[in-house]
């Protein structure tokens, strides 16, 4: 320090010292499993890290990075906690380039016992189960817990055994699905499982009878991600792949969402309550409920707190200016992301609302429950918030579903295509002060049922979209659908509805979609207006799908601001650089759906939409015609799929063909 002061004046020295001192808490610890001297007991650095990421959230600080090599990390992490400030986080980081995956599941490898053919079955270990106590009549086995919104609800009679459970089953590398309720152990049939409560016995029936091939993974953790202190604030979640997770789903109308039960719905990574959260380019797969949640649950007698299944959880819930941005969510039971009372409180361009960007989200609630609280993303008390740029596809539900006082948020540059529900739920908001929500420039097309579905809602301008489908549909049935508006959007198959509609344009637009790169191609009339967009585009709506300006009026109608008579061809590729899994089967199409279906295990519910018979056919996957069935104008009806497996439902009535894919497992 001498030979500082002797080179450097009193002010620089003490900038110098105060550098010193905000570097000595900015730490990097390093945990790397596979490195043979890697022990908890270490300091963290790359020459002796530590074994567990626990170990890591025990010691870091304000503006630490926890530095994850690869491998696969069993563990729950619980921050003990949070950052300080946006300059002072504390960030969980996989390291650049190599693949780190935190699983909620351990490898069980018992002394198998033979039932009968394939099907085996075998006593986990309570000590396997080891996360943390929970309150009852949860457990930390997730095993002996029933899933709340029971996907086989109309089977059960109530009870544990009656219910599905909140565990999951994965055999070399494959998840296997729960058997119905109440199946016989023998009638297990190939790839499924049943665990039996009353024995403790997890019966498996793998497709050979050589156990010695299978490795077979049991989830064993109840969450993978989630403080126990509530409201933990300035936390950093990036390139991590998150896997297998036993937790608990939502239902508000069987288990009273809005009270008790509510504290027992977390997400596999979960805030707890905590503001300032950013969890980007991680993945979040193979989740028994809901993947993300970015808020907290509210409990009516206790409406700052957080009900919580958790023992010794302490702190208020906050949870406001949260961010997922550039994350692969799919394959969650029930919900990809949920956001429920992120209650940002003032729009801040500056520091972000709170922001869902960039993001793949597919094939969730894909343990079909179709109840009330089901959707790629699903939000409540959504507030100044911002969901742009992300891809929802392929999901067994909604893809996004915006519920309950949504107000003064943005929805833009989104893509929902190839979701069973509508595209886009709007539901119970009544904005105060005017502050009208936006959904412009998404493309919304492809989906099961409507494109946009409005529930007791208010104030909500749709413009400048890409709508195909049955076009939008209110159900006024708790409080008025009024103030909606639809201005410039592209309309296949699809009129305006709403309080007001102006520069649409419905007819004289087509489009074919190629799912393997992705490729939007627009036909578009020569006799077409296109340009003649009403001339009152919101001052939000600056940029359009593709981020280009809005130039001088006349604006374009629909979400390309290039857009020509003609073809016009776009690539949709999803923002931010993620790379999203290969495309399932493409489907041919041709206009909006004219049925819905819904799946419960083998039984299917199907209704007739149209006025005039339909007939359905079914077509498994080597293309052969398994059952075909003409169904009286709007009216229902359901069948038993013969056997497991993916089909295509196809409709023919008044000359028009319609092909949707779906699956029952």
């Amino acid at each position: 320090m001498r030979h500082i002061r002797s080179h450097l004046h009193k002010g620089k020295i003490v900038a110098f010292i105060a550098l010193l001192s905000m570097f000595s808490y900015a730490n990097r610890i390093v945990v790397d499993k596979q490195d043979g001297s890697a022990n908890d007991a270490n300091p963290g650095t790359e020459a002796l890290p530590k074994r567990t990421i626990q170990s890591a959230a025990n010691a870091a600080q304000p503006g630490d990075t926890i530095y994850i090599h690869a491998g696969i990390y069993r563990e729950r992490i619980t921050p003990p906690r949070g950052g300080s400030s946006e300059s002072m986080r504390i960030t969980y980081m996989g390291a650049p380039a190599e693949s780190v995956f935190v699983r909620g599941s351990d490898v069980w490898a018992p002394t198998w016992s033979n039932l009968s053919g394939n099907i085996f079955y075998a006593v986990p270990d309570e000590a396997m189960f080891n996360d943390n106590n929970y309150k009852a009549p949860e457990d930390k086995n997730p095993f002996k817990v029933r899933l709340w919104d029971d996907p086989t609800a109309a089977f059960a009679t109530g009870g544990l055994t009656k219910g599905w459970t909140c565990g999951d089953v994965f055999v070399n590398g494959e998840r296997y699905w729960e058997a119905r309720p109440g199946t016989a152990p023998s009638a297990v049939t190939s790839r499924k499982w049943f665990y039996d409560n009353a024995t403790g016995r997890l019966y498996i029936c793998f497709p050979d009878n050589n156990t010695a091939t299978k490795t077979v993974q049991i989830t064993t953790r109840r969450r993978l991600v989630g403080p126990k202190i509530q409201g933990l604030a300035y936390i950093t979640l990036k390139n991590i792949i998150f896997e297998h997770c036993g937790n608990n789903s939502a239902d508000w109308m069987d288990n009273n969402y809005w009270s008790i039960y509510c504290g027992y719905i977390w997400g596999a990574v979960d805030c707890e309550g905590g503001h300032h959260w950013t969890i980007e380019n991680c993945v979040v797969r193979d989740i028994r409920s809901i993947g993300i949640r970015i808020g907290y649950h509210l409990n009516c007698s206790k409406p700052s707190t957080s009900a919580t299944p958790e023992t010794g959880v302490s702190g208020a819930a906050d949870a406001h200016h949260n961010i997922v941005r550039n994350c692969i969510v799919k394959n969650c039971g029930q919900q990809g992301i949920n956001c429920s009372l992120n209650k940002n409180t003032v729009a801040d361009a500056n520091t972000g609302y709170c922001q869902i960007v960039g993001n793949w989200v597919e094939n969730n609630d894909c343990l079909y429950i179709t109840g009330y609280e089901d959707a790629g993303c699903k939000t409540h008390a959504f507030h100044n918030g911002l969901i742009a740029d992300n891809v929802f596809i392929n999901n067994i539900c909604y893809g996004l579903w915006n519920d309950w006082q949504t107000y003064n948020s943005r929805i833009t540059r989104n893509i929902m295509i190839g979701n069973t529900f509508s595209g886009i739920f709007y539901e119970l908001t009544n904005t105060p002060n005017a502050s009208p929500n936006y959904y412009d420039n998404n493309i919304v097309v492809r989906n099961g049922w409507y494109c946009i579905a409005i529930d007791d809602a208010q104030d909500g301008i749709f413009a400048h979209n890409l709508l195909e489908g049955q076009g939008a549909t209110a159900y006024p049935d708790r409080t008025p659908v009024e103030n909606i508006q639809f201005v410039n959007n592209l309309m296949v198959s699809c009129s305006p509805w709403g309080t007001y509609a102006a520069g649409n344009v419905n007819s004289g637009v087509t489009y074919t979609w190629n799912a393997a790169t992705l490729t939007l191609t627009l036909n578009i009339a020569n006799n077409l207006p296109f340009t003649g967009a009403a001339n009152d585009v919101a001052a939000k709506m600056d940029v359009d799908f593709n981020k280009r300006p809005y130039g001088a009026v006349p604006h374009i109608v629909g979400p390309f601001q290039d857009l020509k008579q003609g073809s016009n061809t776009y690539v949709l590729r999803p923002r931010g650089g993620i790379t999203p899994a290969k495309p399932r089967l493409a489907l041919p199409h041709s206009g909006a759906a004219p049925f819905s279906m819904i799946l419960r295990e083998r039984m299917a519910t199907v209704v007739n939409k149209q006025a005039r018979p339909l007939t359905l056919t079914l077509i498994d996957a080597q293309g052969r015609t398994v059952m075909r069935s003409v169904m009286a104008p709007c009216m229902s009806g359901s069948f038993l799929v013969p056997v497991c497996g993916v089909y295509l439902a196809q409709s023919e009535g008044g000359g028009v063909t319609h092909t949707q894919r779906f699956a029952v497992r």
